[in-house]
């Protein structure tokens, strides 16, 4: 498994050039997936029922609240969700591996591609 992060000013095309990246490395034979290293806030945000799209000031506000309660809680608590979603990314391309060498099959190795670093 690769992990590659992109990082540059918002708006810049850090997931356009992802989703590139992405197609690109499918084509080459390998497996990408596309990974935010704000998602699990993203996505509590979404569970509150906040949308960006829907009403971008609540979300940013939600965000900012949230994020701030939960590092003070645990400075690394996003950090450590994220770490367990490539965890688990990692466990399954290694297991995809095992098979794969097991089978004498083709292995189609994992990228993972950071959108937002």
């Amino acid at each position: 498994m690769r992990i590659i992060a992109f990082a540059g000013q918002a708006r810049a095309g850090k997931t356009t050039f992802a989703q590139s990246f992405a197609a690109a490395s499918f084509d080459a034979g390998a497996s990408p997936v596309i990974r935010s290293f704000a998602g699990p806030l993203k996505r509590a945000a979404a569970d509150a029922g906040f949308a960006k799209d829907i009403a971008p000031d609540s979300y940013r506000s939600f965000c900012q609240v949230e994020g701030a309660a939960k590092r003070a809680e645990n400075p690394d608590h996003w950090l450590d969700l994220f770490k367990q979603e490539v965890g688990l990314l990692a466990a399954a391309d290694a297991a995809h591996l095992a098979d794969c060498l097991e089978h004498d099959t083709e292995y189609h190795e994992t990228i993972v591609l950071i959108d937002d670093m």
